[in-house]
């Protein structure tokens, strides 16, 4: 939302059921990493602190932050849980998060 007209843009919108929050800003580009919840949602795949992931929108493009495999066989370096409250570096060069399994 432009603080200054009240003009909404969509960055993106979430497809599938699937929900998307807590939205943070590159500090120097027009870059955005935010929580996404499961696509095609049902009663045990469903948003939770564990079935989440963070993902970066670019461009009109949106890709994954991270890797999640939560049954065998796992992949090296993949999280078992999800992520959570993703912030860019003061440079952008990286970003922080919190992690649940």
């Amino acid at each position: 939302v432009n603080i200054h007209t009240g003009e909404v843009e969509v960055i993106y919108r979430a497809s599938q059921g699937a929900h998307v929050g807590v939205v943070t800003v590159h500090p120097k580009s027009e870059k955005y990493v935010f929580i996404h919840g499961p696509e095609n949602p049902d009663e045990t795949w469903h948003y939770d602190f564990h079935h989440r992931r963070g993902v970066i929108a670019e461009g009109g493009k949106v890709s994954n932050l991270d890797a999640m495999d939560i049954t065998a066989p796992y992949t090296p370096g993949a999280l078992r849980g999800g992520s959570h409250v993703h912030v860019f570096s003061p440079n952008g060069e990286r970003v922080s998060f919190t992690y649940n399994d």
